[in-house]
């Protein structure tokens, strides 16, 4: 009884007025310059209440960033290992 009242519908509703499909891909990330409301940055706001694991906007900004360049990065291995691939057939 307990798992169907905590089902969520097919959007979630996200702070700052941002909408997520649950039914969809989910995103790598969210892009805080796409949140219109950042409830974080209000005096009264816990920021743990928005951010996980002891990040902050800063934080999460940095991390976002490295996981596209690693992203990045790996896409162009990952490239170069199918051209080697091709060259040797």
């Amino acid at each position: 009884a307990s798992a169907a009242k905590a089902r969520l519908g097919p959007v979630a509703h996200m702070p700052g007025g941002t909408e997520v499909d649950l039914d969809a891909v989910a995103p790598d990330n969210i892009d805080l310059d796409s949140v219109q409301d950042k409830a974080w940055r209000r005096p009264e706001a816990d920021v743990s209440d928005y951010f996980n694991y002891g990040f902050t906007e800063e934080t999460w900004r940095w991390y976002c960033k490295r996981q596209k360049e690693l992203r990045q990065e790996q896409h162009r291995m990952q490239a170069g290992d199918a051209s080697a691939q091709q060259a040797a057939a």
